[in-house]
């Protein structure tokens, strides 16, 4: 087989996993004053079509979006879109509502005054791996249309984005999801390129300790020890250790048990998987081990944790 096909790339793995749900877009006619609070788990791209927006991540931080800017709001924690003009905040679920197609909305509000229309799509994680990513991330993620370091090809995605958000031919949403997936991943790649070669991410540009770390992920039920971690990293146990502590301050057995617990709360949140079946994935023989580990990991109960729709920090 060509060496081609063997390369190894742990962070375009993670980039993959982060991708558009075609399940739902919205498009927004806000007339200021207005303001929308966003519960937790909204994972959200935002591509400002027409005026500005404030967007509060951080309080009292507020980041000003204007036409052809795009946020990515990953982390799923509650969050704020505004206009600059203040009002009180409503949910997504006290607006007037249009359904324009299957999976488009037309979501209206405000008082008459300065028009702002954005595009909205709910963000799919479909590993854990993305999920460990996220971490790393800002919490907003803006990429500017009038900055100057903003590619031409960004640039170009975004406008077509935006075209067909508008125009809505058919066949858009799809457009729009095939778009979206590839802007979000440029977008993140933009981002990564400027950040040191330490930490979790340096780690997955390591070509070695990537590949445990990447096993991990893909098999967390497997009953991993050491050394197989260190065979994967083709490492002798002592080398792998260190050198794993070192980059990334934890222990690799420490580090498994996230990665476990990170399936766990995602599997807690996508899907209705029983107790023993998330054990089970998890790596762990009995409900009460897994009981355990994931008090540890996250200080609640698994059915606490489903009930409350935890968040990935």
């Amino acid at each position: 087989m060509s060496e081609l096909w063997k390369t190894h790339d742990p962070l375009g793995e993670a980039l993959h996993a982060l991708h558009m749900s075609q399940s739902s877009f919205y498009l927004t006619e806000f007339t200021a004053p207005w303001g929308l609070a966003m519960p937790a788990g909204c994972t959200n791209l935002y591509l400002v079509l027409e005026g500005q927006l404030e967007l509060t991540v951080d309080v009292p931080e507020k980041i000003l979006l204007s036409a052809g800017d795009l946020a990515l709001v990953l982390h799923g924690h509650p969050y704020r879109l505004a206009s600059e003009v203040l009002a009180p905040d409503k949910s997504p679920d006290q607006l007037a509502t249009e359904c324009l197609s299957p999976r488009l909305r037309l979501m209206r509000q405000g008082g008459g005054g300065d028009l702002t229309r954005f595009f909205c799509g709910a963000l799919r994680f479909d590993s854990p791996l993305a999920y460990e990513l996220i971490r790393h991330l800002p919490k907003g993620l803006v990429v500017r249309a009038g900055d100057a370091d903003t590619q031409a090809h960004l640039l170009a995605l975004i406008q077509l984005i935006e075209a067909e958000a508008s125009a809505m031919r058919p066949g858009w949403e799809t457009v729009c999801t095939r778009l979206a997936d590839i802007l979000i991943i440029q977008a993140l790649r933009g981002w990564l390129a400027d950040q040191p070669e330490t930490g979790w991410l340096g780690a997955l540009r390591d070509p070695r300790l990537s590949r445990a770390i990447v096993a991990m992920h893909r098999e967390p039920a497997r009953p991993w020890s050491l050394a197989d971690l260190a065979r994967e990293a083709v490492m002798s146990r002592s080398a792998f250790a260190e050198r794993f502590r070192s980059q990334l301050g934890e222990a690799p057995m420490q580090y498994l048990t996230r990665a476990r617990m990170l399936q766990a709360l995602a599997r807690l949140r996508d899907s209705d998987a029983g107790i023993s079946e998330l054990a089970a994935d998890a790596g762990y023989r009995s409900e009460a081990a897994f009981h355990r580990a994931f008090r540890r990991f996250t200080g609640l109960t698994p059915g606490a944790a489903r009930r409350v729709r935890p968040v990935t920090e």
